[in-house]
Parts: C-alpha cells; sequence; structure tokens
C-alpha cells in the first residue's frame, strides 16, 4: 500500500479568507504518526469534484501555461452546490486568474453541469456553443451549452445487471406550439382548443451505464435486446431488425433505429382523447466503453449548429468526447 504523504494539507474555502481556494486532500503528520484530516465541507467536497474534473478535462485549454483550478463558493441550490471556476497560472497572482464559468456541483450524484441560472442569462459571453465538462455515473464528457442532464438514477435490472442513467435535456424549457384538431381530423370537442400533443412513448433514457460486457453477458439494456443471435431494437410495426455494427470515434458500436407508436394526446380537454399518429424512430447506440462498463446512447446531444444528415456527425462535441471518468465509487 502506498503510504500518503505527510505534508499534504486541506486548504478550506471559508469565509473571504482565501475566495479563490483550490482544495487538496491530505493527511498530516501528528506526533509522530499520521492523523487523518478533518472531513471536508459538503462545498468542499463539491469545489474539489469541480477543480478535479476540470483538471482531467483541461478546460483551461491544452496550450495553458502551467498553474491551477479554483472555485468560489456563490451559492448553495436545491440540487447541489453553485461555484465559479478560475485558472490560475503560476507566473500570475493569485487575484489574477481566468474566469471558465459557473458549475452546479451535485455531490451525492456525483455529477458537475454548467450553471443555467437567471443571473447568466444576461452574461454577453455566455455564447450558445459554449461546451463544459460533465461527469456522471462514472463517465465523462463533453456537453454544449445549450443541455443539461437530469439527475442520474440508478438501478439493478431482474438480470443483476447494475445500471447508471440520466437524460440530456434543453438546458432552457422551449414553448412547444401544440395543434388544432377539427373533426374530421379525429378531433373531439371543443374543436378550438389547441392543446393535442405527440407523444413516441419512449421509455428509455438518454443515456444508460451497465457494468456488463455486451458480448459475453448479452443481457438486455433497453432499448436493446439480445435475440435470435444478434443485438436488436424494438419495432412497432414489424419484426426487431439486427443492429448494426458501425464506427464509433474510434470504438466499435452498434447502432439502429428504435421504432415506437408514435399518438396524438390531448392535454386539457378531458376526457382524453389519443389519436394514432403513425411511428416515430429514435437512433440508439451500444458499445463497450471499457472492459467492465457498456454504454447506451439514445438519440445523443447534437453540435450547436450542426447540418450534417444523421448519424455521428451531428454529435462530435459529445459522441466524440465520452469516456470513463476513472472513478469507481461512481459507476453503476
Amino acid at each position: 500500500m502506498t503510504e500518503p504523504a505527510s505534508c499534504a494539507r486541506v486548504q478550506r474555502l471559508v469565509g473571504n479568507a482565501r475566495p479563490w481556494a483550490l482544495l487538496l486532500l491530505g493527511v498530516a503528520a501528528v506526533q509522530g504518526g499520521h492523523a487523518a484530516a478533518a472531513a471536508p465541507e459538503p462545498h468542499e467536497k463539491a469545489c474539489l469534484m469541480l477543480t478535479d474534473t476540470a483538471q482531467s478535462a483541461q478546460l483551461a485549454g491544452e496550450a495553458a501555461a502551467p498553474g491551477r483550478y479554483g472555485c468560489k463558493l456563490l451559492q448553495e441550490h436545491d440540487d447541489g452546490w453553485v461555484l465559479a471556476l478560475q485558472y490560475v497560472e503560476a507566473a500570475r497572482p493569485p487575484g489574477q486568474g481566468r474566469a471558465l464559468g459557473r458549475y452546479l456541483v451535485d455531490v451525492d450524484a456525483g455529477t458537475v453541469t454548467p450553471w443555467m441560472g437567471a443571473s447568466q442569462a444576461s452574461r454577453p459571453l455566455a455564447l450558445a456553443s459554449a461546451v463544459a465538462s460533465v461527469r456522471a455515473c462514472g463517465v465523462a464528457f463533453d456537453l454544449p451549452a445549450a443541455y443539461r442532464i437530469t439527475r442520474p438514477q440508478r438501478s439493478v435490472t431482474h438480470q443483476g445487471v447494475r445500471v447508471c442513467a440520466f437524460d440530456v435535456v434543453p438546458a432552457s424549457a422551449t414553448t412547444e406550439r401544440l395543434e388544432c384538431k377539427d373533426e374530421a381530423e379525429g378531433g373531439s370537442p371543443p374543436y378550438g382548443l389547441c392543446d393535442w400533443e405527440i407523444r413516441s412513448g419512449r421509455e428509455w433514457p438518454t443515456v444508460q451505464v451497465a457494468r456488463m460486457r455486451v458480448d459475453v453477458d448479452r443481457l438486455p439494456l433497453p432499448p436493446f435486446e439480445f435475440e435470435r443471435g444478434a443485438w436488436r431494437l424494438p419495432n412497432a410495426h414489424a419484426p426487431a431488425a439486427p443492429a448494426q455494427k458501425v464506427a464509433f470515434f474510434g470504438r466499435q458500436a452498434r447502432h439502429g433505429e428504435a421504432v415506437s407508436r408514435a399518438s396524438w394526446y390531448r392535454t386539457k380537454a378531458r376526457p382524453s382523447v389519443e389519436i394514432y399518429a403513425g411511428a416515430s424512430s429514435t437512433g440508439a447506440y451500444l458499445l463497450q466503453l471499457t472492459p467492465e462498463l457498456a454504454v447506451v446512447l439514445v438519440s445523443p446531444p447534437v453540435d450547436p449548429g450542426a447540418t450534417d444528415a444523421g448519424g455521428t456527425g451531428q454529435c462530435k462535441v459529445f459522441c466524440r468526447s465520452l469516456r470513463a471518468a476513472a472513478r469507481p465509487s461512481e459507476e453503476p
């Protein structure tokens, strides 16, 4: 077992004494023996998680001069702690660091996401093309600022597969334009009430990380099922077609379209009415990220301003950066 350095110290984020504090965890030698450092406060853990993520993702840039990351506590939030991230080059005074944005850190869920609070909406430099490094479920990735992730959920399937899952959703709520449907279109009174919305019945999250080996265990990981000697995706109108092997940024993956039934639903009028609206298809990928972890991506987030037609060509930011986070405690 490797002995910890006896002179490492914990630098705490307290008051205004050290507003940009880089937290270091270690132990101190006490009277000839080793005593564990005092447990860090929750916001200190959040700062450590943020600076660790920033270091791993090189948020200051690969060409940045030697320096260190620091963070400043801005506020406590229902979902964690809001922190401002800064990079201080070694040649500069501590107060002349470079701001790298604001982040919401959820220590319990192990996530770091861009902070899209109301105070940030008016910032002129908050560009839609900005990218932040995010870590969840034992994986890390770059995420365009137009997105955020939901709180990860852990579960165990009835086959015993441990899964951690979350959705990638728009960072800002968008107003959906609802439909009007008259009697000829299958609507119901009052016909002038434009409250019909279409739902595809998707029942799986955007990202699932599972502790399994795709080519050995072959256990279901929705929407993928292993049937008749191949990984397959559901089809609401025909037998499920086998997923095709494709190249996924240096890895082999299986890709296909999950086809589900789509319906129109009333959102305000009662009783609720459902009208068949055809089929809805969603692209999905299954890949072995590490020898222990498999990942399913369903309709992964597209890059800002993407114009490529389909495939991973629209998902270079998120898909290319997907990697193991080297945090076993956060894995499923």
